[in-house]
């Protein structure tokens, strides 16, 4: 889906560092600035600065385009969420171990406790 951003657009944007899976925003600036290169307004004061003065007082945040959540709404981003969860525990790496049976050396899973 591309989408073009302009300043007042609405997108739906992930922030771990400030613990919102999803979080409807408003567009303030676009930059070219590396790691700020886009500005956006939280609904509510809950960050520590203003975007260089793009953005009220305490409601700002620099995102980058990897943050947005590419959805129409948000129930469809929780969906997406839930499947890319979902997606990381399938291809999670299973832990082994090394045993000796019949005095040789095999791999084998781990057991969870």
């Amino acid at each position: 889906m591309d989408q073009v951003l302009k300043a007042k657009s609405v997108i739906l944007v992930s922030i771990p560092k400030l613990k919102l899976a999803i979080a409807r925003v408003i567009v303030k600036a676009v930059t070219p600035v590396p790691g700020k290169t886009i500005a956006v307004e939280l609904p509510e004061p809950i960050s520590h600065h203003n975007c260089d003065g793009f953005c009220a007082d305490r409601r700002g945040w620099w995102v980058t385009p990897e943050n947005i959540i590419p959805a129409k709404d948000e129930a469809e981003a929780r969906r997406m969420l839930a499947e890319a969860q979902q997606l990381a525990e399938a291809q999670k790496p299973r832990q082994m171990q090394m045993v000796i049976k019949d005095g040789t050396y095999k791999l084998a899973e781990l057991a969870k406790d």
